[in-house]
């Protein structure tokens, strides 16, 4: 029997098992050893023997327009690279920061930076018309904290009236007012706040600056009050990992929405220690622990070329570096005002093909295609560009989806069990 895939459905196989996935519905089947040496001989029409189940399974896939007997498709021949440009820029517009937050990725509010380096308002405004010019239409505000740069309200509002279509600002709350509160709601910007603990001894605790919890949450009033855009963004790690549905319930007390947290990250591991959580129920929900993937025909074609997360968006320090991003402070492609377009550009695609297919592990695996990546992750955890992908309990050597207590190194105590 001779049969063929669907049109825009893929056969991806894995050291041990296999995946299709079907870029009609945006779904992603999870084949296992015998399935993936079926549908390979019946797709290459490799003589074999099969059995009444073999014919069971194969009409099940046919049945899902996975497989077809028209066996002049081969989609899997088809996939071509497309170009990308910049189609998202973080702009860390300072590294001063008025909190010393425990778990800063940056040096932030050290003022490490040669003022010398510093780019100046017309710099800022110099890169903003250039991300526009090359139709980058998004971007984020970002420091330290950006609304310590002297000219933060200049810039947004060169940003706002050149039309960007998305415009995102960053910031720790505490130096929100009236006025600047009023103008985020006019020009529709949106705000991520840092929000630590549900009162001052948890809040202040981790960003080591007292009253910065009453200052956030006038912060947080104020948004509210005009109206703005507003997402909160919550670090879990040891200092307030006890805490998550108090958390929750003070974000919702004061009318904003509670949309999950993420885990304090490593910039390295042994550093990190000190902070990690070690509640593994809280790591749990940032993890693949089982195969509940999707794709699309866009995601699909992209991460067989370009890394499914550092595709197409850069960061630029306010000393005027070019990072693939703001984790990536050491991962330095060159600077802005020092270096010319072209080879900027050639330095981050070089980081945007970082694929899957180039990483440890990853590249045997059926779901390196629809799976997310976070490189500065990997470096913090294993020290290496090209280590897994650490949030992953998926063995594509065994097929098994290992215990997270087994595979994760981002817990304090590593002894600690599912509870």
């Amino acid at each position: 029997m001779q049969l063929s895939l669907c049109q825009k459905c893929y056969f991806i196989k894995g050291y041990k098992n296999a995946a299709i996935y079907d870029l009609n519905n945006n779904k992603v089947y999870s084949i296992n050893e015998y399935g993936k040496y079926l549908i390979d001989a019946v797709i290459t029409n490799t003589n074999i023997a099969l059995s009444k189940k073999d014919l069971e399974y194969l009409d099940k896939l046919k049945d899902l327009k996975l497989l077809t007997e028209n066996i002049n498709y081969n989609n899997n021949l088809l996939i071509e690279r497309n170009s990308i440009g910049i189609e998202f820029a973080w702009l860390e517009l300072t590294d001063l920061c008025n909190l010393r937050c425990i778990h800063c990725y940056g040096e932030f509010g050290n003022s490490v930076i040669n003022k010398s380096r510093i780019l100046s308002i017309n710099d800022w405004k110099e890169i903003i018309d250039k991300l526009l010019d090359i139709d980058c239409k998004n971007i984020q505000l970002i420091g330290g904290e950006p609304l310590m740069h002297k000219d933060f309200m200049e810039i947004l509002d060169y940003s706002h009236k050149k039309g960007f279509k998305r415009i995102d600002l960053f910031t720790n709350g505490t130096l929100i007012d009236e006025t600047i509160a009023k103008k985020l709601g006019r020009y529709n910007i949106n705000v991520r706040v840092s929000v630590y603990g549900h009162n001052p001894v948890v809040h202040d605790s981790i960003t080591k600056v007292n009253g910065s919890f009453e200052k956030n949450r006038r912060g947080l009033e104020l948004l509210k009050k005009y109206s703005v855009n507003t997402s909160i963004a919550i670090i879990i790690m040891k200092e307030n990992e006890a805490y998550l549905d108090e958390i929750k319930k003070y974000i919702e007390s004061i009318g904003h929405k509670y949309s999950g947290y993420d885990v304090v990250r490593p910039t390295c591991f042994e550093s990190h220690q000190k902070h990690a959580i070690s509640n593994i129920n809280i790591l749990k929900s940032r993890y693949n622990t089982r195969p509940v993937f999707h794709t699309s025909e866009k995601d699909f074609i992209r991460n067989h070329f370009y890394n499914s997360c550092w595709n197409g968006k850069i960061a630029i320090t306010s000393c005027g570096d070019v990072l693939p991003c703001i984790f990536s402070r050491n991962d330095i492609v060159g600077n802005i005002k020092a270096d010319n377009e072209d080879y900027l550009k050639n330095e981050i695609i070089k980081k945007w093909s970082i694929t899957k297919d180039n990483i440890e592990v990853c590249k045997d695996c059926e779901y390196r295609y629809c799976c997310h990546d976070c490189r500065p992750l990997a470096i913090g955890i294993y020290g290496n560009m090209f280590s897994k992908y650490p949030r992953c309990c998926y063995n594509p050597y065994t097929g098994i989806w290992e215990e997270i207590s087994e595979c994760t190194k981002e817990l304090n105590n590593k002894s600690n069990k599912m509870r």
